[in-house]
């Protein structure tokens, strides 16, 4: 009986902090705590990028790599499928079948990924007929365009892949809890279809600062 005593005690506490914060600063900084996301973001140091990759990815074991500086900015005004509004998708995953064709791609902005009570993780590839259809001319090879080694220099990966399936997953510190849950969830998938061979490329979406500087 004490222990669900302070338990209720505490909840109604929790209750009161935040809704005395939303009725002075409003809902957006209360949820952005609650999730772990950054509002007022700039950049991040190579060290706290490397703490945070290891922190909460390091257990995956999977190869990671950076995302073009320049060109984050450019794919910030273009739009991340056909007919889509101009913006990079920072919660996202590319999935490429063993010659390098993109077969599925899910941005957070298009929703939750389970609609009309259908998971878009519960097919091969996912999404098949609920997502908006992705751009079947973009390739694994336009992708690694993009991509760099921590050192600076490019990312060799040749066609075609030794597994079936490689998965590209974003990721980007300011995202929080709901970035952290897309790859927690492209790997569940992986781990769910063991009929097939996966391979799954982390890519970091932070703007790196020049710690010299």
């Amino acid at each position: 009986m004490e222990k669900q005593h302070l338990i209720v005690k505490w909840t109604k506490l929790m209750a009161i902090l935040i809704f005395g914060s939303i009725a002075f600063q409003g809902c957006k900084p209360v949820l952005l705590f609650m999730l772990g996301m950054t509002e007022n973001y700039n950049g991040i140091t190579r060290a706290d990028e490397q703490a945070y990759y290891h922190k909460h990815f390091g257990k995956y074991h999977r190869t990671d790599f950076l995302f073009d500086q320049i060109a984050i900015d450019t794919f910030n005004k273009i739009p991340f499928k056909p007919d889509w509004d101009g913006g990079l998708g920072y919660i996202q995953f590319k999935m490429f079948d063993k010659g390098g064709h993109l077969v599925a791609q899910y941005s957070s902005c298009e929703g939750p990924r389970t609609k009309h009570h259908i998971n878009i993780m519960d097919s091969i590839p996912p999404g098949k007929g609920i997502l908006y259809q992705c751009d079947t001319a973009y390739s694994f090879l336009d992708e690694l365009h993009y991509l760099r080694n921590w050192d600076g220099s490019n990312v060799n990966i040749k066609l075609p892949f030794e597994s079936d399936y490689v998965f590209v997953t974003y990721w980007v510190t300011f995202t929080g809890i709901p970035g952290r849950h897309l790859l927690r969830d492209v790997e569940a998938y992986i781990n769910d279809h063991p009929e097939y061979t996966f391979n799954n490329y982390l890519v970091c979406l932070d703007k790196i600062l020049d710690e010299d500087n």
